[in-house]
């Protein structure tokens, strides 16, 4: 496992990172969506900067637990 994750590495459902096993990704709408339903406060373009800046989230499962992890995260 490598505790580094560069943007040229392909993320696959089933792979191992340093956060946990990759699920599935989560879309932007998916995003927005949970973020309506806590009825958190959000600026949908700053939503859309981060996954232009920080990659795609993903739901990873870490030690039996699922959680949301972005690509630029350490883990």
């Amino acid at each position: 496992m490598t505790d580094d994750i560069k943007t040229d590495d392909v993320l696959i459902p089933g792979s191992v990172v340093p956060a946990g096993l990759l699920i599935r990704e989560i879309t932007f709408s998916e995003m927005c969506g949970r973020y309506d339903d806590a009825e958190l406060i959000y600026d949908p373009d700053d939503m859309a900067n981060a996954y232009e800046e920080r990659g795609t989230p993903w739901e990873v499962l870490e030690d039996g637990h699922v959680k949301v992890w972005w690509p630029d995260e350490a883990g």
